[in-house]
């Protein structure tokens, strides 16, 4: 079963590797607050019966069925300057955290793209785990 988040807390920000990194925990379903897609941008491009992922202009958005509440993660950078595939990495890490995961066949990710991803995901990792509601 998937854990729960705490969505009383307004977010996180901070810097890294010259990032400006943002983790947003939300109510409801990414797609349901129309001011947020508007602001983030919106394509599905993972499901399972757990979770729902979208990648944003600037980042990504994860919907937790289970609990009706959705993470918004992304950078505040001018444009994007996070690749795909970190962003994926990125993803696949949290999922993990929250009791889920990517199916096997579906992304895989080389040691060195880990390796740049580490500071990233460290960041989230531990902002995530602030967030994370102990069963």
């Amino acid at each position: 079963m998937m854990k729960r988040i705490d969505t009383t807390q307004e977010g996180f920000r901070t810097s890294v590797l010259g990032k400006h990194l943002e983790t947003l925990p939300r109510e409801g379903f990414y797609p349901d607050n129309v001011q947020e897609v508007r602001k983030y941008g919106l394509h599905r491009f993972y499901h399972d019966a757990h979770v729902i992922l979208y990648r944003t202009e600037n980042g990504i958005a994860m919907d937790l069925i289970a609990s009706k509440q959705h993470l918004i993660l992304g950078t505040s950078n001018y444009g994007n300057p996070i690749s795909d595939n970190v962003w994926m990495t990125i993803a696949e890490s949290l999922l993990q955290l929250l009791g889920s995961g990517f199916a096997n066949d579906y992304f895989v990710a080389s040691t060195a793209l880990e390796e740049h991803a580490s500071e990233y995901i460290k960041y989230f990792e531990s902002q995530f785990s602030k967030l994370i509601i102990a069963d």
